[in-house]
């Protein structure tokens, strides 16, 4: 499973979503759905460009593997 971590990391470096909106052309809501969680798959181009406007090279930054919990039947 793959986590996402650009809330932590935009809230620990003071950077708004409306900053990546006008930054990136993304719409507000877009970006929120993917920094919330909210949307749980992300397009690759909108990552992208997210982390150009906030000046990210490595994506193991805003994303970690985590572990799948178990699921016991």
């Amino acid at each position: 499973m793959i986590k996402n971590n650009l809330r932590e990391y935009i809230e620990e470096k003071g950077i708004s979503i409306n900053y990546i909106h006008e930054k990136t052309g993304i719409r507000y809501a877009t970006i929120h759905d993917i920094i919330s969680g909210k949307n749980t798959r992300i397009n690759i181009k909108h990552l992208d460009k997210i982390m150009e406007a906030i000046n990210i090279s490595d994506m193991n930054l805003v994303l970690k593997k985590t572990k799948i919990p178990d699921i016991k039947k």
